[in-house]
């Protein structure tokens, strides 16, 4: 760091993942940074980050590439630094000593800084946690973007004896995350039911709470309403696409499994000539491959060979052509406490589309997607009411101008605008008090 750097603002902000990694979560960074930097000109913006490893995209960890890379991202204002991180697979354990090897490389390295403004945003609470650890040793005011509900996830995948003890720990580092901050966001307005007790402790620490949801950039959505615009009619089949993540989160083997153990419902969906082109990766990706290839050991009442077609992953520039090929989208969420909470990411590039929406979900999530005009619901991991929105969705013509307006409400560029705006002013008032 230069003389000439101690005068500018110095902000840093932790996301475990960023691009080239495809995930909503490093897309949400990048377009916070651009704003910072376009609000603040002249500020110095370091993003720590770890090595590219989210589904497929670990090929850029090799040594000339990562350090191409770097370059070509960083820049004056925006300087990148990724640290090496060990992959072992996508289970908690892998991913706790990820993060291990992540918070003991990049608290030191936070000192160098010398941040006046510490930014975590967390999926994961580690990376909050590493953000606080960091704020606190460096006299840095700490913004957090809560992208998700820690305790309660813990609490929904993982079998009894394990539950207390991991709910135990998150409790206890969201209590010292939440004492550190200056501000929190939260990224759904549906996880205030989650936090429970934090009332008294954000009243006593004088905690701002803010919700700057996700949303889809102008250039994502137009590259998609462009290409989707005037769809050609190929064959008479009827395509219907799921694009994201394959995970416990959003638990498409259960339905999966459930239309291939219902011989009515796969001849009926084999009768109007429907084809499920399933795109994306994750924890589950294994087991969906195996299911769509025959399904003979696994399904012995059915095979989904012919009606479900796995894909593998797309990166996010290609989704639009794949879009395209649609007549219909679906998503899922599990049946669990914690995801009803939630607003998917990706029902914004799917609004982006003049096509229909079958989607699983309830509570809060359930609410969000159903305003969304020309989204048809079914029950989660229920085979015959997926078959009932499938028909639905097939005489259901979506009002684009509903879905237009929509997706202006949930601008990225605007929301990471007023978010980028918050954390500056927010910290410039609390240096005049000081």
């Amino acid at each position: 760091m230069t003389k000439s750097d101690t005068k500018r603002c110095r902000i840093l902000l932790f996301s475990f993942h960023y691009p080239p990694d495809q995930s909503a979560g490093a897309h949400r960074s990048q377009a916070l940074v651009k704003a910072l930097a376009d609000e603040d000109q002249q500020a110095i913006i370091w993003v720590f980050s770890s090595t590219p490893r989210r589904y497929g995209i670990r090929k850029f960890c090799s040594g000339q590439g990562l350090k191409s890379f770097n370059s070509a991202t960083s820049s004056a204002s925006i300087r990148i630094k990724r640290f090496w991180v060990p992959f072992f697979g996508n289970g908690p354990l892998s991913s706790a000593i990820a993060y291990v090897f992540y918070m003991l490389q990049t608290i030191p390295a936070a000192l160098l800084v010398r941040p006046e403004i510490v930014i975590g945003t967390s999926a994961k609470l580690l990376t909050s946690f590493v953000a606080a650890c960091s704020a606190k040793l460096t006299g840095a005011s700490l913004y957090i973007d809560f992208r998700d509900t820690f305790a309660d996830n813990y609490f929904y995948f993982y079998r009894w004896h394990k539950r207390i003890i991991l709910q135990s720990i998150i409790m206890i580092i969201e209590n010292i995350v939440l004492r550190c901050a200056t501000s929190i966001n939260m990224v759904s307005v549906g996880f205030e039911d989650a936090f429970h007790g934090w009332d008294r402790i954000l009243q006593k620490y004088h905690i701002s709470v803010t919700n700057f949801p996700n949303g889809i950039e102008n250039g994502t959505r137009q590259q998609i309403e462009d290409a989707t615009r005037n769809k050609k009619i190929v064959d008479d089949s009827y395509s219907i696409v799921y694009a994201g993540n394959l995970g416990e989160g959003q638990d498409m083997v259960s339905l999966l499994k459930s239309i291939a153990r219902n011989p009515k419902v796969i001849d009926e969906l084999n009768e109007q000539k429907v084809r499920i082109q399933i795109y994306g990766a994750g924890a589950h990706s294994e087991i969906i491959e195996r299911l769509t290839a025959d399904g003979i050991e696994i399904l012995p009442k059915g095979s989904l060979a012919g009606l479900v077609f796995y894909k593998g992953l797309v990166p996010n520039e290609e989704m639009a052509s794949i879009y395209k090929e649609a007549d219909c989208l679906m998503l899922q969420l599990g049946l669990y406490n914690s995801l009803s909470m939630v607003i998917p990411s990706k029902i914004f590039e799917y609004a982006s589309t003049p096509f229909p929406i079958i989607f699983g979900a309830s509570g809060f999530a359930y609410e969000f997607i159903n305003q969304i005009n020309g989204c048809i619901s079914f029950k989660q991991g229920n085979a015959k009411s997926f078959l009932d929105a499938v028909k639905l969705s097939r005489i259901t013509k979506p009002d684009l101008k509903s879905r237009s307006d929509f997706l202006d409400k949930y601008n990225r560029e605007n929301i990471s605008s007023s978010f980028a705006k918050h954390i500056l002013y927010s910290n410039f008032n609390k240096s005049k008090q000081v």
